[in-house]
């Protein structure tokens, strides 16, 4: 069974348009019949030496390879991963000059893994989607201070009027002559 789900769901999805979300939530066991009457979801062991504060965030992600390099992009996937649960994060990677990528989905919870896992195998665009669970957590971007924040949209803001005076001076000529103007870029004049 566990088999012939990726056709079962690709042909839902693709062939008749049928979401994963209209079908409900599937059984764990439906997925994997040696899952235990406990209703565990089966977990590979997790590799090396890894950050015990990391284990549950490694156990909701998945790793989805052979993605078109040019045509693939994070959104879509968000997209069409929405269709099993609650994606938290997705981040793109591999060499873009290579034909194909990879990416990790990190979802909300661990139930949303079985129901990504289905899915290997589907189509999506021109290739067939590589699914495993991953064996690392999603690097990233560092959470910004509430003070780093008001820094930097500070800065953003400074380069808006910068960038409303120079709008100003093309509309008005005139007024580029009686106004000191100053910039980062090119000085005063």
């Amino acid at each position: 069974l566990s088999s012939l789900l990726p056709l079962i769901f690709g042909f839902c999805v693709f062939q008749l348009g049928v979401s994963l979300g209209t079908l409900g939530a599937i059984p764990a066991a439906a997925l994997d019949p040696n899952i235990t009457a406990l209703g565990e979801i089966p977990q590979p062991p997790i590799m090396g030496n890894v950050d015990p504060s990391k284990i549950d965030e490694i156990r909701r992600t998945v790793y989805v390879g052979n993605l078109n390099s040019q045509t693939t992009t994070a959104d879509q996937l968000l997209e069409f991963f929405k269709q099993v649960g609650e994606v938290k994060f997705v981040r793109m990677a591999g060499d873009e000059t290579q034909p194909t990528r990879f990416a990790f989905v990190e979802f909300a919870d661990q139930n949303s893994v079985p129901r990504a896992l289905a899915f290997n195998g589907v189509m999506f665009g021109d290739r067939p989607l590589k699914i495993n669970h991953s064996n690392n957590a999603i690097v990233k971007p560092p959470e910004m201070t509430p003070q780093a924040a008001a820094k930097e949209l500070e800065e953003v803001m400074k380069r808006v009027r910068e960038a409303q005076s120079f709008i100003s001076a093309a509309i008005e000529p005139g007024w580029l002559h009686s106004t000191s103007i100053c910039n980062d870029f090119l000085g005063c004049f």
